[in-house]
C-alpha cells in the first residue's frame, strides 16, 4: 500500500461538486451522523451501524450494506471538523473482498453559498472527492465510476431532504440552464456583425479616396427632435485607405473574441460549482477579476472605485456645505457632520447631474445620483468610505444604516449611472469622438509626404483612431443596429444627448490634466488632504515627463519663438483647427506664437491620445466584467417606501440574462486587447530617433524610470492584498487611440 502523503499528492481520483438548498448548519446538522441516522435521507443503503462500542466519533467503524449489493462494507472516520464542515473517511475492507482494491480516502467539505448579490447566505456548497488505490486500471476506473455516482447521487438526497417535493430549487436566478442549452454560443452574433462591418470597411476603403480628408457630420435621430447631433465632434468622410484597421490588429481583435467563445463551452460547469452566473462567464482564456468577485459589494471598495477604479474622473473635493444636496446635508460619518467633514478636508462627492433628464428607456432605469464619500484612517492605514447616496429629489437618502437591500439597490444604480456618464462622456465621447477632428486636421496640415518635424512626433498619436472610431459609429452608436441601445440604461439616443451637452461646454485648454483636476479640487501638492488618489499621482508624473518630452522636441526644431510664429504648416494646422466648417475646435488656439506655447499645445494632445483615453478603457475589464461591480443597465427602479426589499427584486434588478450578462463581460474583455506600441519597454514607440537621437534619449529614460516606480508602488499594493494601478505605467500606456 501506498503512503497517504503520497496518495493524497495529487488531484482526486474523483470529485463532484454541487449545492444544497439548505443553510449551511441545517446540512451539517443532518449530515454529520456516522451512523443509521443516515438511513433517513441516503436511499441507497439497506443497513447502517457503528460498530461496538459503538461511539460517534472519529476513530469509530460504521458497517453498511447496499440496497442493490448483497456487499458490506466498513469505513472507519478518520476526521471530523464542526467548524469547518468537513468530515474524512477511509475504507477498511469489504465482503466478500473486490479483488485488487487497496484503499478508498474520501472526503465531504460544506461552505456556504453567499448570494453574489445580497451577501446573504442561501445554501450550502459540498464538494465531496476521494482517492483510490487499485489496480489493474479497469478495476479502479468501475470504482470511480460507482463513486462518482454515490457522491452526485448523495447531493440529491440531501437537497430532497430539505425540500420535499424531491425536486432541487433553482440556484441563484431561474432559466440559466436553459438558457445555457438553447444558446450556447452566445456572441456568436455579436462576432457575425464584426464580420459586417468589415464588409463595410471594406466597401467604404475602396471608395476614391482625396490627398485631404473630408469632414462630416452626425445624423440627428427622430427620437431627439431637439437635440442638433450635428453639433458633436467632426468625423472623418468614409475611410481612408491608410486608416483601415490593418489584418494584425483585426487578427488581435478577433482572437480575443475566439477567446470569449472558447470561454463559453465551460459556462454550464462552473456555473454549477459556484452557483454565481456573473462569475460563471468568465473561463480560463479569459481570466477572472477575484479581488473584484470577493470585494466588490464592500462599502470601501465601493468607494475606492472612484478614486482608483473605472471612472476617476467625476469625483471631487466638497469645498463648501452649498455643494451638497439639501437632502444629504444632514447626515453625519461616525458622529462628525457633513460640516465638520468639508473643513477636515476628508468630504469627497460624485454628483452626476448630466443624468437629470434622462428617462426610462426600455425597461431600464437612470437616476441623476448623487453620493458623498468621506476618507478615514484606521490603524494608521488610509482608506475612503461611504457616508450616503442619493439617487434623486423625491426619493429618500440612503446610507450605509438603510435597510440592507436598499442600500444595496442604491450602491447599485449609483455605480450604473456613474457608468453611463464614464461610457458616454468621458470614454466614448472625449476619449475617442473628440480627438477624430484632430486626427483629421493633423493628416491634412502635416501630411505623408511632407517632412515636418510636428509629423514625426504626432504621427504615432493618431495610429489607428481613425480606424477603431470607425468601427465605434458601426456598433456602439449605429443608426441601424446600435449595441448600446438594448445595453446602456440611457439607451443610445439619450446617451449621445448627454454626450453633446458635455461637449458643448468642452474646452481644449480647460480639459488639460491639470485643470480639470483642478476644477475637482485636487492639486500636484495635494494640498487637498486626499491620499492614495493614484490616478492624480501617476498622471502629474506622466503629465510632467510629457512636457519635457514636448519642450525638448521644441527646442531641438526651433531656434526661437518667430520661427514658431512664421512657420506655415503651423498656421495652417490652426486654422483648420478652428474652421466652423473644417475641424471645428473653436477652444483651439486662434494662433501658435511661442515655443513655449506650442510645446503645451503638444503636450495636451499627447495627453489626450493616450493616458486621457487609456485610464478610461483598460480597467473595463478589472472593474466592469463582473457585472454587479459596475453594471452597465439597472432594470427596475427604487421601490417607493423605506422598509426593506427582497433579494429576488434585488437580483432582477441587475442585468440578470445571459444575453445582458455575456455582453457585458465581453465587451470589456474585447476592448482591454492591449495595444501593439507602448511608450516603454520592448514596444516602445521612438519617433525621434532619427532626426532629435538625444530628444528620445532622454524621454526613454523619462518613462522607464516612471515605470519603474510604478511597478514598485503596485508591487507593494499587491503585497498589503489591494489592487494595483497600473494604467499610467508607460510600459502597458499606448501613444495611441487605438482600441
Amino acid at each position: 500500500m501506498c503512503s497517504e502523503s503520497a496518495l493524497f499528492d495529487r488531484n482526486p481520483d474523483v470529485e463532484v461538486f454541487g449545492i444544497v438548498q439548505a443553510p449551511i448548519h441545517k446540512v451539517w446538522e443532518l449530515f454529520r451522523p456516522f451512523g443509521k441516522e443516515n438511513l433517513e435521507w441516503w436511499k441507497i443503503y439497506e443497513t447502517m451501524e457503528i460498530l461496538p462500542p459503538g461511539n460517534d466519533k472519529v476513530g469509530c467503524i460504521r458497517r453498511f450494506k447496499l440496497s442493490v449489493q448483497d456487499t458490506i462494507f466498513d469505513e472507519l472516520l478518520v476526521a471530523r471538523d464542526d467548524e469547518n464542515f468537513s468530515e474524512q473517511y477511509d475504507f477498511v475492507q469489504v465482503e466478500p473482498p473486490i479483488p485488487g482494491l487497496k484503499a478508498i480516502s474520501t472526503f465531504v467539505e460544506f461552505s456556504p453559498f453567499l448570494n453574489p448579490i445580497t451577501g446573504t447566505e442561501t445554501a450550502t456548497k459540498v464538494r465531496w472527492y476521494s482517492y483510490t488505490e487499485a489496480s489493474p486500471l479497469p478495476v479502479k476506473q468501475e470504482l470511480m465510476a460507482m463513486q462518482n455516482k454515490a457522491y452526485s447521487g448523495a447531493i440529491k438526497y440531501l437537497n430532497s431532504a430539505f425540500n420535499f417535493s424531491g425536486k432541487s430549487k433553482k440556484m441563484v436566478l431561474p432559466n440559466y440552464a436553459k438558457q445555457l442549452s438553447s444558446n450556447p454560443t452566445s456572441v456568436a452574433g455579436f462576432m457575425k456583425n464584426l464580420y459586417q462591418i468589415l464588409e463595410q470597411v471594406h466597401a467604404d476603403v475602396a471608395v476614391e479616396q482625396t490627398e485631404k480628408w473630408k469632414y462630416q457630420t452626425y445624423e440627428n435621430k427622430p427620437e431627439l427632435p431637439d437635440v442638433d447631433l450635428t453639433k458633436l465632434p467632426r468625423a472623418v468622410k468614409g475611410l481612408p485607405h491608410s486608416e483601415a484597421l490593418d489584418p494584425t490588429r483585426q487578427g488581435m481583435f478577433f482572437k480575443r473574441i475566439n477567446e470569449v467563445l472558447y470561454s463559453e463551452i465551460g459556462i454550464k460547469d462552473r456555473f454549477a460549482d459556484s452557483g454565481d452566473i456573473y462569475q460563471a462567464v468568465a473561463g480560463r482564456y479569459t481570466g477572472e477579476t477575484r479581488y473584484i468577485i470577493d470585494n466588490w459589494h464592500k462599502d470601501r471598495e465601493f468607494a475606492s472605485q472612484f478614486l482608483n477604479g473605472l471612472n476617476p474622473m467625476t469625483i471631487k473635493i466638497v469645498k463648501d456645505v452649498e455643494e451638497v444636496p439639501e437632502n444629504m446635508r444632514g447626515l453625519n460619518y461616525k458622529g462628525q457632520s457633513i460640516v465638520d467633514l468639508i473643513c477636515a478636508k476628508r468630504l469627497l462627492m460624485v454628483d452626476l447631474p448630466e443624468l437629470k433628464n434622462v428617462k426610462p428607456y426600455k425597461d431600464m432605469y437612470t437616476y441623476p445620483a448623487t453620493a458623498l464619500i468621506v476618507q478615514d484612517s484606521e490603524k494608521g492605514e488610509t482608506f475612503v468610505d461611504m457616508v450616503g447616496i442619493r439617487l434623486n429629489d423625491e426619493l429618500p437618502v440612503y446610507t450605509p444604516q438603510s435597510p440592507k437591500n436598499r442600500w444595496m439597490l442604491a450602491k447599485l444604480h449609483m455605480k450604473s449611472a456613474d457608468n453611463q456618464v464614464m461610457q458616454f462622456i468621458w470614454h466614448l465621447g472625449f476619449g475617442h469622438i473628440a480627438v477624430e477632428p484632430f486626427a483629421v486636421a493633423f493628416h491634412n496640415s502635416f501630411p505623408p509626404d511632407v517632412d515636418h518635424p510636428i509629423r514625426d512626433l504626432l504621427a504615432p498619436h493618431f495610429k489607428d483612431t481613425i480606424g477603431i472610431n470607425y468601427v465605434a459609429r458601426h456598433t456602439l452608436i449605429s443608426n441601424v443596429m446600435p449595441f448600446t441601445d438594448k445595453t446602456f440604461s440611457t439607451g443610445t439616443a439619450q446617451g449621445l444627448e448627454i454626450m453633446l451637452n458635455a461637449w458643448l461646454k468642452w474646452d481644449f485648454e480647460a480639459s488639460s490634466f491639470p485643470r480639470q483636476l483642478s476644477e475637482r479640487g485636487f492639486d500636484r501638492e495635494q494640498s487637498d488632504g486626499i491620499e492614495n488618489y493614484y490616478y492624480r499621482e501617476d498622471g502629474f508624473k506622466l503629465w510632467d515627463i510629457f512636457g519635457e518630452y514636448t519642450t525638448d522636441f521644441v527646442n531641438a526644431a526651433y531656434t526661437n519663438d518667430d520661427d514658431v510664429a512664421n512657420d506655415t504648416m503651423i498656421k495652417q494646422w490652426v486654422t483648420e483647427m478652428r474652421d466652423p466648417d473644417k475641424a471645428d475646435i473653436s477652444s483651439f488656439p486662434e494662433n501658435i506664437s511661442s515655443k513655449k506655447q506650442l510645446a503645451q499645445v503638444l503636450q495636451n494632445i499627447i495627453w489626450k491620445t493616450s493616458a486621457g483615453h487609456a485610464i478610461l478603457n483598460f480597467a473595463q475589464f478589472d472593474y466592469g466584467s463582473y457585472v454587479p461591480n459596475s453594471p452597465i443597465a439597472m432594470l427596475a427602479p427604487m421601490p417607493e417606501g423605506e422598509e426593506d426589499i427582497s433579494d429576488e427584486y434585488l437580483k432582477t434588478a441587475l442585468p440578470h440574462t445571459l444575453d445582458r450578462i455575456l455582453f457585458q463581460f465581453t465587451a470589456s474583455y474585447l476592448l482591454t486587447e492591449p495595444s501593439r506600441f507602448r511608450f516603454a519597454g520592448p514596444d516602445a514607440i521612438a519617433p525621434l530617433e532619427k532626426r532629435f537621437p538625444e530628444v528620445q534619449h532622454r524621454a526613454n529614460l523619462r518613462f522607464a524610470a516612471l515605470s519603474a516606480d510604478i511597478k514598485v508602488r503596485n508591487m507593494k499594493l499587491k503585497d498589503a492584498g489591494k489592487l494595483p494601478y497600473p494604467y499610467l505605467d508607460p510600459e502597458n500606456l499606448p501613444p495611441s487611440i487605438d482600441i
